[in-house]
């Protein structure tokens, strides 16, 4: 891709990110204000059975489709039979999914949070298991052809979507208790997939001609979908039936520590819906950058350009250790006022101070996975995702009775080092890379925490407080901190470049 279409897609899907991820978080802000921490923790622990059931339909057809239309158009070879192929693959997979959660709703309520009163959100749910996977087929499609700017505009339009009908149906609903509310926000979710669905196969229809043109087609086997498909597909859906098993386990484990179920709900959506939403909404420019980089990476190794290689990744791995450390050492001495701010909540704001060192780790396991991807390493993300959530897994069962939720938090730490640091090792090990520590992490970590706690006494000592504290605080340390990071060169303009 030349640099200047690069630049133009990172720039499209990084606001579309932010954009996307704020609206998220006010979202849940109002929605965390109409039925509170338990309610975020059974409207959780649905999206949790949901997202199991979704991984089955298009996670690793959409990645396969990324990489081979790419191929494709480098070749100059008509791509539709690779699409074709995956929308079968799709539609097979995401039917059967959809009947299963649709049929056996009562069961699937009862199993994971404890009343089949919620039947009803499972069954509304399951039809949108079809238009996620197609979905995420024609996403694959514009990546590859380096078109970011439909697939973000395809984002904006259904998260918009979504909080516009669920924002109606639960002011309607919200005096009728959990039930009503839950089911509200699935009809929003539902709406909104189908909607996206249909608008980006309109945007298909119209752009794919321009692609093709005369170019004779692509030979594509079964096989070269599927073994591209398969480990990722597999690898989710296995990994999120662990991690489904998991958020259904937390709440019971912490009501065998002493306390009750409500209460273990309520702290359940206070990490789960509250805090980890806010602590991930900064990782927004990474994800779409690592998004627009595996085809990137990939045509590079497949041309044996290791430099180009090398580079990409030794850039993206310093500026994302760069930029999450700030982010971590504000949460970690800013966490009780924003979490204050947003949802009037003490503990959810401890939380994010808690929480705060996992930041780092986070970003760098989301842009390392991304990148090893690209790389042709999916049987590795696939042990490494599988091999994390049976440990969680087996953490919750034995450790949360014991420890409630010291024990949790305890999980939580482990499994993000966990992942980070075997992705980070094999996407060295993949780009022949290598880390400048100093540079990387330890000055940045360094003047972040410096600055963010000088920061805090100050604006303290003046007595600020609530959105203008918040305020005042991110802009002066953000201006500092980066003023420091190009005055000492750890990050320079060539950098950029």
């Amino acid at each position: 891709m030349k640099k200047p279409l690069f630049i133009k897609n990172a720039v499209i899907l990084t606001a579309s990110s932010v954009v996307l991820r704020l609206l998220g978080v006010i979202f849940k802000v109002w929605v965390a204000a109409k039925v509170g921490g338990e309610g975020m923790g059974v409207y959780q622990l649905v999206l949790s059975v949901y997202w199991f059931f979704c991984a089955f339909s298009g996670t690793g057809v959409s990645v396969a489709v990324t990489r081979l239309c790419a191929d494709c158009i480098a070749i100059k070879r008509d791509f539709r039979p690779v699409i074709k192929k995956a929308v079968i693959i799709t539609a097979f997979t995401a039917v059967f999914s959809a009947a299963i959660m649709f049929f056996f709703s009562s069961f699937i309520s009862k199993t994971a949070v404890g009343s089949e009163d919620y039947s009803l959100c499972f069954k509304v749910l399951s039809l949108s298991i079809f238009p996620v996977g197609i979905t995420s087929v024609i996403r694959g499609f514009f990546f590859s052809v380096r078109r970011a700017g439909v697939s973000a505009a395809s984002g904006v339009f259904e998260q918009t979507a979504r909080i516009i009908i669920a924002y109606i149906l639960v002011r309607i609903f919200s005096p009728y208790g959990i039930v009503a509310v839950c089911t509200a926000l699935t009809v929003g979710d539902t709406a909104s997939e189908i909607l996206c669905m249909l608008w980006l196969l309109i945007n298909y229809k119209i752009k794919v001609k321009k692609y093709i043109g005369e170019m004779p087609p692509f030979i594509c086997g079964w096989h070269k979908v599927l073994r591209i498909s398969f480990p990722l597909t597999a690898g989710r859906y296995l990994s999120m039936a662990l991690r489904t098993a998991e958020n259904i386990t937390v709440p019971r484990g912490l009501k065998k520590s002493g306390i009750n179920y409500s209460s273990a709900l309520e702290t359940f959506g206070n990490i789960k819906a509250m805090a980890l939403p806010v602590l991930l909404f900064p990782s927004s420019f990474f994800s779409a950058v690592s998004s627009l980089v595996v085809p990137e990476i990939s045509s590079a190794a497949a041309a044996r350009h290791t430099l180009v290689v090398k580079g990409i990744t030794e850039n993206i791995i310093k500026l994302t250790s760069i930029v999450s450390v700030i982010f971590a050492a504000t949460f970690a001495f800013c966490g009780k006022e924003i979490g204050e701010l947003l949802y009037k909540s003490t503990g959810v704001g401890i939380l994010l101070c808690v929480l705060a060192p996992l930041v780092p780790l986070m970003f760098i396991d989301v842009v390392s996975d991304g990148l090893i991807k690209g790389l042709d390493c999916q049987r590795f993300s696939f042990w490494c995702s599988v091999s994390d959530s049976a440990i969680r897994l087996l953490a919750v069962i034995f450790l949360l009775p014991a420890y409630g939720i010291f024990g949790y938090l305890l999980i939580m730490y482990f499994s993000n080092f966990y992942t980070a640091s075997l992705s980070l090792f094999m996407l060295i090990k993949k780009s022949k890379g290598s880390i400048d520590t100093i540079k990387s992490v330890f000055l940045p970590l360094v003047f972040a925490l410096i600055i963010s706690k000088s920061t805090q006494v100050l604006l303290s000592c003046i007595g600020l407080s609530g959105a203008i504290f918040v305020s005042a605080y991110y802009i002066i340390t953000f201006a500092l901190y980066f003023a420091l990071v190009f005055l000492f060169r750890l990050v320079t303009v060539e950098d950029l470049r």
